[in-house]
């Protein structure tokens, strides 16, 4: 499974004086499993694989708050049920 996921630009909450938003931002994920037998499940998973940074603002954009660049995360393993 592919996916992209869109988040708009949202209020974020206050600092002392002014408003914060969260930028705009799309993020690209993806996982796949295997199903080897009635208890056990092998995967992989990889979020933000378009490695996509997270901006927070004030009143205008150009007033960046907070950068986050968490770049991507890759998952791989085997679900077992007992």
């Amino acid at each position: 499974r592919l996916s992209y996921n869109w988040r708009d630009e949202s209020y974020a909450g206050e600092d002392e004086f002014n408003p914060l938003f969260i930028e705009a931002r799309g993020q690209l994920d993806f996982n796949a499993s295997y199903i080897i037998n009635d208890n056990a499940v092998v995967f992989i998973e990889g979020l933000n694989i378009s490695d996509q940074d997270v901006r927070l603002f004030s009143r205008y954009k150009e007033m960046l708050f907070l950068y986050q660049d968490h770049g991507p995360i890759y998952k791989a393993g085997i679900r077992y049920k007992f």
